[in-house]
């Protein structure tokens, strides 16, 4: 490997940067990436949230409807000390294997069980559950 071929020409992101600098030591304005839109819930919003939380909405329907991101609606119910559902997929595996069986995705069983795709293929894989191969990768064995 030839680190220092590597490292001696800039990347075009420098260039661009390098540029960028010039032009506002000269008193030019630069265009700036618009900010991400934060969306701060007032306190009545964050009890809506905890009581439809536990009244059973899962994460990703409360982030769709305060229009907030899951990881901010984990980190509110994580402040306010309400305790964490865990465990859904392995309570109900046998519904979470039928429905796999018949051809669900790991996706589709997730959303229908309120948890990540992911989640269910970890607690498929910890059942020791065989899995179908994804986008052409080759089937999981259990083991």
């Amino acid at each position: 490997m030839d680190l220092v071929g590597r490292y001696s020409n800039p990347t075009r992101k420098l260039e661009l940067f390098l540029r960028l600098a010039q032009l506002e030591q000269h008193g030019h304005s630069v265009p700036r990436l618009p900010r991400q839109r934060q969306r701060h819930l007032t306190p009545d919003e964050v009890f809506n949230l905890l009581v439809a939380y536990e009244q059973g909405g899962t994460i990703n329907e409360l982030a769709a409807t305060f229009g907030i991101h899951r990881t901010t609606v984990l980190e509110h119910i994580r402040r306010q000390g309400a305790p964490r559902r865990t465990g859904v997929v392995l309570r109900r595996i046998h519904e979470a294997q039928r429905l796999y069986e018949l051809g669900w995705s790991l996706r589709r069983v997730g959303d229908h069980l309120g948890v990540d795709a992911e989640t269910v293929r970890q607690t498929f894989k910890g059942a020791g559950l065989e899995l179908r191969p994804r986008n052409g990768w080759p089937v999981e064995h259990p083991g």
